[in-house]
This record gives structure tokens, C-alpha cells and sequence, in this order.
């Protein structure tokens, strides 16, 4: 064809060769059908992935409460994780079973309290969170003035608070610091309690609940009876004479021996 004196050439075609019906076309075909499924089959299972089953637990004033034991339990019982609580008071399990979740958790020893409780269901992608909120404790801080020409010693320092109507007797006891002399207690909020220097009966640590709570105040200086609200803090002092010091003064740590093991 000619226009204005020029011929025209032919427009050449590419025809795609998948949409033809010889093999290789087949071939191409059959590979382009297989790559676009599998990228909607992942997009759909990236879509339906189950999210992480989150447990928080956090104090009255919004703080992370590190420490605590929790455990996770689903519905048909058939799988059951257990962890304990970060420095931002969680502890999580991913890719889950999306139904429903139990889970219960033990605060650390301190806030003297029962097992809490909490159910969440598992769905895809966003996360199931359990959120558990506990009262801070009364926080108590004695101070043990060591006299005069005594030796220093890490003095045990326990506290209890009498059974009531509606909660058991308890006792915590920790050991104070060789240099201040300071030791801190835990105890519930509301209750009367009473502090003072006793035999140790902590070995294994620092501090903690004891099972078998005693208090002589005849024999070793004590504080007032003392109650005070959820997350207060409390400050009071001991003098022991330097007789009281010497009987609750604590025996001598046991040596360890070159190979590990206890003289």
C-alpha cells in the first residue's frame, strides 16, 4: 500500500506462544497457571495465619510484672505450654491452634497472691490477648543497726501478718545487706503485721515466703504492729543489743571445696 508516494510496510506480530496450541506453548501455559496459584495460595495462608497468644501481666500503676509462671491450656486439652513473664511482663506463643485458650497465672511471691485466670480465642493474624492486672504489696524496709565492735553479718529480718476471716497467716523474710543493713519485705496490703530479727530459715535464698512462720520479741527487737495500703512503702529501724546481734547472727556460709563440692 501506498500513501503519498511511500509505501507502507506490514505491522509484524508477536503472538504469544502460551496461547498457541503447539507443546511448548502448552508447556509455557500450563507453568503460568502453576506459579499464579501458588502465589494466591500463599497469600491466602499468609491471610489465615493464626496470630500469637500474648499474656500480659501488669500492676495497679500500669507497671510490667517480671517473674510471674504462667501456663496455657486449650480447649480439647490436648496441648499446653507454659513460660514465665519478660521484663515487659509478657510471654507469648506464636502460629497456634485458633480456638480457645485458657490460661493461668502465678504472680511472683511477693504480691502473695492465688493463681489468676484468663481466656482468650485465637484467630488469624491479629494477636489473642490475656491481660491480667494485680495489686502491688506493701513494701516494707527495716533497717538493722549493728553495734559497736560486733561483727558484720547478714542478719535475717522476718515479718508477719496473723490469719484473718478471709486469708492465712503469712511470713516473709529476707537478709540484711552486710553494708547498709537494710532488708526488704513484701507483704499483702491491709493487713496488721510485725517485723523483727529471727533465726534464718531461708537457705537456699535471699528472700521469700516462709512456711513455718515464728517471732520471738522477747528475745530479738521488733517494730510496732504496722498496716498500710496497696503499693506504700513503709521505712523502720531495729537496735539490736550486741548479745541480740551474736544469737541471730547466722552460722558461717559452708566452704566450697576446689572440686565443686561442700566442706
Amino acid at each position: 500500500m501506498e500513501r503519498n508516494g511511500v509505501e507502507k510496510r506490514p505491522r509484524r506480530a508477536f503472538p504469544l506462544r502460551l496461547v498457541s496450541s503447539e507443546v511448548p506453548g502448552r508447556i509455557e501455559l500450563a507453568i503460568a497457571a502453576v506459579v499464579v496459584a501458588t502465589v494466591f495460595g500463599v497469600a491466602f495462608l499468609i491471610f489465615n495465619l493464626p496470630g500469637p497468644l500474648v499474656v500480659h501481666v501488669h500492676d495497679e500503676g500500669g507497671g510490667n510484672v517480671m517473674g510471674a509462671r504462667v501456663s496455657c491450656e486449650d480447649a480439647p486439652g490436648l496441648h499446653h505450654f507454659s513460660g514465665i513473664t519478660d521484663v515487659f511482663g509478657e510471654t507469648k506463643w506464636p502460629g497456634l491452634e485458633k480456638v480457645l485458650w485458657s490460661c493461668r497465672i502465678l504472680p511472683p511471691d511477693r504480691f502473695q497472691l492465688l493463681e489468676q485466670y484468663g481466656t482468650t480465642t485465637v484467630r488469624s493474624r491479629s494477636p489473642a490477648t490475656v491481660e491480667v492486672r494485680i495489686e502491688r504489696p506493701l513494701h516494707v524496709n527495716v533497717t538493722v543497726k549493728r553495734p559497736k565492735r560486733s561483727p558484720r553479718a547478714k542478719l535475717a529480718v522476718r515479718a508477719i501478718c496473723p490469719a484473718t476471716q478471709t486469708a492465712p497467716e503469712m511470713a516473709w523474710e529476707a537478709r540484711a545487706s552486710v553494708l547498709t543493713g537494710n532488708a526488704e519485705l513484701w507483704l499483702p496490703f491491709g493487713r496488721e503485721c510485725r517485723a523483727g530479727l529471727a533465726q534464718p530459715q531461708l537457705t537456699e535464698r535471699p528472700a521469700g515466703l516462709v512456711s513455718t512462720p515464728t517471732l520471738d520479741c522477747s528475745a530479738f527487737p521488733c517494730t510496732p504492729i504496722f498496716s498500710g495500703p496497696s503499693a506504700s512503702s513503709l521505712d523502720f529501724t531495729l537496735e539490736p543489743t550486741e548479745a541480740q546481734w551474736t544469737n541471730a547472727k547466722p552460722p558461717p556460709d559452708p566452704e566450697a571445696d576446689p572440686d565443686g563440692g561442700v566442706k
